[in-house]
């Protein structure tokens, strides 16, 4: 036990590292409630402190744009990102995920469309409102095929949102007031942060979840679906949208995180297909690791449960036309990273 300790401390570490800009920048937005995170002596009273903060945040963007944003937010990934993560493990696909997170967090400051256009696109995706997706990708269908013209596409995108100040604001909402705090000052033995990659041509609507073990502590409400935008060069590229699902252990508690969460294919009615998805980070690794699995048609407690016994590191289910695959980044360690992809075989390039 104390190696496995010893690990996840190290891991720690690392994480707390390499997100200390991300945090600098919370303290700076926020410095009551960074003030009480720090003072805080348990799970329930962080988890408070965190509600209330979203609230907050989502009060300020709410009184500048006058609509919510959504629970999780919704990031576009770059075609480019989409392959990074679905094909990088370990610590390089951890780095990837944070690093996304920390990027993002540097646009607090920044009141030029071009320059938050450029961060964006060095953080491999965009974070935006509904309107500014539509003008993005209006304009990136006339051209794209480079950086540039990537980052115009953007900065229409930026314009269309009304400009700088809520696209900041949504930045500020979602990632800074939402995800800095989780993975930053909830850090801690058995957490779980998993990307859920829409490859598909409807909605994924979010359904419910169940808890085994730990609690679950943010999700992406609506995965919207990718877009294909075709190139002047003739190839088509394309823009997959990606959720957030987060959890962690409860206060005191002596085993891990273990979760199911399902999303719905298009709207949530009692006929449309479900794909489940299951987690475990166990607080050691005597009888499971860091797992992952997926399935369609099922509970969100039997998912749950079922994580936990095939003891995976990857799972891949079909469903028809549909597919759901799900990897984590590391068997060991004190946090369960992983990324799913789901699939509908419209989306071919």
């Amino acid at each position: 036990m104390a190696s496995a300790l010893t690990e996840i401390s190290h891991q720690n570490e690392k994480l707390q590292m390499l997100l200390a800009p991300a945090k600098k920048i919370f303290d700076e937005t926020f410095p009551d409630h960074s003030r009480r995170l720090h003072a805080a002596k348990s799970d329930k009273e962080r988890m408070a402190i965190c509600d209330e903060l979203r609230t907050h945040a989502f009060a300020e963007y709410r009184k500048l744009t006058g609509s919510d944003p959504t629970g999780g937010g919704v990031y576009s990934l770059l075609p480019s990102q989409f392959t990074t993560l679905t094909t990088q493990s370990g610590d390089d696909l951890i780095n990837t995920m944070t690093t996304m997170v920390n990027s993002l967090s540097f646009i607090k400051d920044m009141q030029d469309a071009t320059q938050i256009s450029v961060q964006m696109y060095n953080a491999g995706c965009y974070l935006m409102t509904a309107a500014g997706f539509t003008a993005m990708f209006a304009t990136a269908a006339i051209t794209i095929g480079s950086a540039t013209a990537v980052v115009e596409a953007g900065v229409a995108g930026i314009a269309a949102a009304g400009g700088a100040g809520p696209v900041v604001a949504l930045v500020v909402a979602i990632v800074v007031a939402v995800l800095v705090p989780f993975l930053y000052f909830m850090l801690k033995p058995a957490y779980i942060m998993s990307f859920v990659v829409n490859n598909t041509s409807k909605t994924l609507n979010w359904v419910d979840h169940y808890e085994v073990h730990g609690k679950i502590s943010g999700w992406t409400d609506a995965i919207n679906p990718a877009i294909a935008i075709p190139q002047t060069n003739g190839v088509t590229a394309v823009y997959r949208t990606l959720g957030i699902v987060t959890g962690q252990k409860k206060d005191m508690a002596l085993v891990g995180c273990q979760l199911g969460f399902r999303y719905s294919y298009g709207d949530n009615t009692a006929t449309s297909t479900k794909v489940a998805i299951g987690t475990e980070s166990p607080l050691t690794s005597i009888s499971v690791d860091n797992n992952v699995w997926t399935e369609f048609d099922v509970s969100a407690e039997q998912v749950a449960n079922d994580t936990d016994s095939h003891n995976a590191m990857s799972s891949s289910a079909t469903s028809g036309s549909l597919t759901s695959t799900i990897n984590c980044a590391k068997a060991s360690g004190d946090g369960a990273f992983s990324v799913a992809v789901v699939g509908d075989g419209t989306i071919t390039a």
